[in-house]
């Protein structure tokens, strides 16, 4: 009986998503070189802690607080890297929320993304950046590595399955595409020029 719970235990620390490399991480002020004819996009990702009217976004400090900001569908946003405080990660509510985060003309929505791909299906374009990764916040609060940048969509909400779209960058495979995620997800936010 031991053995069978060291193994579960064993099963559930392998395969969490905690990350342990923190010189994968994509922080604060990471400049994306990036020039898009369609697209007019900042070349760092936002990282506002309070919406538009000046209300703050609560901050989920611990897994458990995400989890439960997520549970009961409330913005919130946490630290790409926790122990050095950067990056901002949000889950999807903060998107939909209508004190915004970001004025309209400012969202990244579906038809930006629809142009964007048209673009990149005529021309090699490449996102480049110093880092090589980026995070994601799970809804059981843990961040995973990834070899790509997500970043949410406007106004993407499938209501049925509590899933929204994200933009998908892999910079392994200089591959772009949209991915259906879970709303209770952290992601980063890409803004388009004023």
């Amino acid at each position: 009986m031991n053995f069978k719970l060291f193994s579960i235990l064993l099963l559930i620390v392998f395969f969490s998503c905690k990350s342990e490399n923190e010189e994968k991480l994509i922080v604060s002020k990471e400049k994306l070189s990036i020039n898009f004819k369609s697209l007019n996009l900042e070349s760092e990702f936002l990282e506002k802690t309070e919406f538009l009217n000046g209300d703050k976004i609560p901050q989920a400090q611990s897994a458990n607080e995400w989890r439960s900001f997520c549970k009961s569908k409330k913005p919130a946003w946490c630290y790409a890297d926790l122990k050095k405080k950067k990056g901002v990660l949000y889950n999807y509510y903060v998107l939909m929320d209508n004190r915004m985060i970001l004025p309209k003309k400012q969202q990244l929505k579906s038809h930006h993304v629809e142009k964007l791909n048209k673009e990149l299906q005529n021309k090699n374009i490449n996102l480049k950046s110093v880092e090589s990764a980026t995070v994601q916040r799970t809804f059981y609060g843990g961040n995973c590595d990834l070899n790509f940048f997500q970043t949410w969509i406007f106004n993407s909400k499938n209501g049925a399955k509590d899933k929204a779209l994200v933009m998908v960058w892999d910079l392994k495979n200089d591959d772009y595409r949209v991915d259906s995620v879970s709303m209770n997800n952290g992601f980063r936010i890409w803004a388009l020029k004023k």
